[in-house]
């Protein structure tokens, strides 16, 4: 890719002291500085920003998202710690209820698995 050549400007001196400018600039160096760097340093920052909130949604609801997530938080012993903390942070759920409605929910789903297990032999 051929780049256009970039006019050289010059800065006009308001007072004696001041340098020279000997910059010179190609039209590349100038498309990296003014387009490509502020690109990929947004590109960056979103992309920090969007995992930080994943993680923060998934230390806050990470037990919910499978059953095999939940039976280890479960034997680990937290599942009371994370319910406590969900608790918290909604202010409209009792921990309690959660407890009991995953653990309810658990089993509903292990129940549907060996249907499906059996139901899948015939």
């Amino acid at each position: 890719m051929s780049w256009p050549e970039v006019r050289q400007r010059r800065k006009t001196k308001q007072l004696e002291y001041e340098g020279t400018e000997h910059t010179q600039s190609t039209a590349e160096e100038l498309f990296k500085r003014q387009v490509f760097l502020p690109l990929i340093d947004t590109a960056l920052v979103t992309i920090e920003d969007r995992f930080s909130n994943i993680e923060i949604f998934y230390k806050l609801y990470g037990f919910l998202y499978s059953t095999e997530i939940m039976r280890s938080t479960e034997n680990e012993g937290r599942l009371d710690e994370c319910c406590h903390r969900l608790e918290q942070t909604l202010d409209d759920i009792d921990a309690e209820d959660l407890k009991l409605e995953s653990l309810d929910m658990e089993s509903v789903i292990a129940r549907f698995a060996e249907a499906k297990a059996r139901t899948a032999r015939f």
